[in-house]
């Protein structure tokens, strides 16, 4: 007989952070720090990684490295979203509009990426979330 445990998402975010926290890898490290602080806003900008990063010595790299690895399914599976914060109906842009946008204009495509918020989240609506929470809003 074979007996199954299961462990919620939570209590697994949670050992996973104990195990990056941890590693002797640098961007494990930093993994660590941003999915704390994915288990308070249920999601992750750009700016939230960098800022994590450049607060622990890190740069730029280190912060888009540690989010992929978070994006693994064999790690905390996060999702990257692109996320058109333009008008007051906040909405996901698909990678093919990006780059169809992105084959445009400069000026104009400029002007409307400037609106558009990497996310990391487990899902759509936890992406498109309260725009305004997390350290987005406090660091501004």
């Amino acid at each position: 007989m074979t007996i199954q445990t299961t462990r919620t998402e939570g209590e697994f975010r949670r050992l996973l952070v104990d195990r990056l926290a941890e590693s002797t890898d640098a961007r494990d490290r930093l993994g660590a720090a941003l999915l704390s602080l994915f288990a308070h806003t249920k999601r992750l900008t750009l700016g939230d990684a960098i800022r994590t990063a450049v607060d622990m010595g890190f740069n730029d790299d280190d912060a888009v490295a540690a989010m992929e690895r978070l994006a693994r399914p064999n790690s905390a599976n996060l999702k990257r979203f692109y996320v058109d914060c333009w008008s007051d109906e906040m909405r996901t842009v698909s990678y093919a509009e990006l780059q169809e946008r992105a084959s445009g204009g400069n000026e104009a495509f400029m002007k409307w990426a400037s609106q558009v918020e990497v996310v990391w989240a487990l899902d759509h609506a936890d992406a498109i979330g309260d725009h305004h929470s997390g350290q987005e809003s406090q660091r501004s």
